[in-house]
């Protein structure tokens, strides 16, 4: 007996809405230019940025991709890091398929003196709703 989605196309979604609470960030693997686009928004911090490219780094991973993306560099004090945790989604038979991922933001302590007592790194872990969808470019 066939299944439901037997012959259905399998796709891989190549664009990721994400949101917590009032931040969004949108994420293509692949913009119109054919490099990667992600975008940050959140207003909490008075902050949208976009970013593409060599700017987004991308690491495949046994738990999911993780791509990360530097918010802001102070130097000799600090470094904000935003990194998504996405899971592999294959798109069967649907065109888009919600899901639920992990953003971390990370303050990563820098000082031309060198380490300091503490933590190097500080984390804020972000539960993100998102919808993976596949889009024709």
């Amino acid at each position: 007996m066939e299944q439901p989605h037997e012959n259905a196309p399998r796709l891989t979604p190549n664009h990721f809405e994400l949101k917590h609470a009032h931040t969004t960030i949108t994420y293509d693997t692949a913009a119109f230019d054919g490099k990667p686009r992600l975008s940050y928004h959140a207003p909490h911090y008075h902050t949208a940025q976009t970013f593409s490219g060599d700017q987004i780094r991308t690491q495949p991973h046994a738990i999911g991709s993780l791509i990360t993306v530097t918010l802001q560099v102070i130097p000799d004090l600090e470094e904000r890091l935003l990194t998504l945790l996405l899971p592999a989604i294959q798109l069967v038979g649907t065109d888009e398929e919600p899901f639920q991922a992990v953003g971390i933001l990370t303050t990563q302590r820098d000082s031309i003196a060198g380490p300091g007592p503490g933590p190097a790194q500080i984390y804020q872990v972000l539960h993100l709703e998102g919808v993976a969808r596949f889009v024709d470019a």
